[in-house]
């Protein structure tokens, strides 16, 4: 059974409850919820997870992962909301009660805008967002070099998803699934070069959208550290760059050169470790789309227990991949030359 606000306020003493309400999540399903107390004001993260005891091997090590990292950042003071310490029983910031469905985590509230909604000028955006991955990247965090950063998922497997979704009742859906798997072949040299001579990797946010970005009155704020992942410093900063750059977060196409120079040189001025100039600096762009792609796939043919919400934005997300994606790998060597 789900733990409630009262419940959650009671473990995490931050007093009574005086309101409980849904944060906006854009086009998303809502997770996370706001509550107020009598101590303050605290954003509470739900996560259903079946089939708990006590959670499987790779959830336990993404939890911790993602507890060092925040705790080293928010000790070397990078602008975020501060995580609350669970009580126990607890896996990483998770609170994991033994008679509960769901994990529960508590961070401070912090008021603002996101930048989907805020209006913040590039030209101070760029270079912030810069210094804060380099400050990211640099942080004391013990990090597995053999770890499997954003898995590369087989062409075979792929092409069985695909006739899959051909084969379903839905025509747009196996066309849009074979639209990405031409961009899957053709990306796939590129991937695996870039993958041969990957650079050490690195502790990263791992989603440092707008909508992960605050404006707030004393400046902005990097939030949402759940995405905390081991991987290429350097692919994680153009990724960024080249996102923040496109007027259209589904894509990068046409986005504004100056933005991505500005990023850029901003990450190398704070000390953030470098990469190759080339293409391959977008293996990691690719990889992150086609994996949240194929989840996406999934969701779509049912292959995860998810709510009808949930299918509806996958295939949505599916169809937007199919007509982006082709454009993205299109443009690839024009935007490497930004990073020179």
């Amino acid at each position: 059974m789900p733990i409630n606000a009262e419940q959650v306020a009671d473990a995490f003493d931050l007093g009574p409850v005086l309101e409980d309400r849904p944060l906006a999540n854009g086009d998303r399903p809502a997770v996370t919820r706001v509550v107020s107390t009598t101590k303050g004001r605290w954003v509470v993260k739900h996560d259903s997870v079946a089939d708990r005891p006590d959670l499987a091997e790779w959830q336990r090590t993404k939890a911790w992962t993602v507890h060092r990292l925040e705790s080293a950042a928010a000790a070397a003071g990078i602008p975020m909301p501060h995580p609350v310490q669970p009580p126990e029983p607890s896996v990483g910031f998770w609170y994991a009660p033994p008679d509960a469905s769901d994990l529960v985590r508590v961070t401070t509230w912090v008021e603002g805008r996101d930048l989907r909604d805020a209006r913040v000028p590039d030209e101070e955006l760029a270079p912030w967002l810069g210094g804060v991955l380099a400050r990211i990247a640099r942080l004391d965090v013990a990090v597995d070099q053999n770890a499997d950063a954003s898995p590369v998922h087989p062409l075979d497997e792929w092409r069985d998803w695909v006739r899959e979704a051909e084969g379903t009742a839905d025509p747009a859906l196996g066309g849009a699934a074979r639209a990405v798997l031409g961009v899957v072949e053709d990306s796939a040299d590129l991937v695996a070069d870039a993958y041969r001579n990957r650079p050490p990797l690195t502790m990263t946010h791992g989603d440092a959208a707008r909508a992960n970005i605050l404006a707030t009155p004393t400046g902005l704020v990097l939030i949402d550290w759940e995405s905390a992942t081991a991987d290429v410093a350097w692919w994680d900063a153009v990724s960024n760059a080249v996102r923040l750059a496109a007027p259209d977060e589904r894509s990068i196409a046409g986005g504004d050169p100056r933005i991505v120079r500005s990023l850029i040189g901003a990450y190398r001025e704070h000390g953030g470790p470098a990469g190759p100039a080339d293409a391959t600096a977008f293996a990691g762009l690719l990889v992150g789309h086609l994996s949240f792609t194929a989840w996406c796939l999934w969701v779509a043919l049912g292959h995860r227990d998810e709510s009808a919400e949930q299918v509806a934005f996958c295939t949505r997300s599916l169809h937007d991949a199919a007509e982006h994606l082709p454009r993205i790998l299109r443009e690839l060597d024009d935007w490497a030359r930004l990073l020179a």
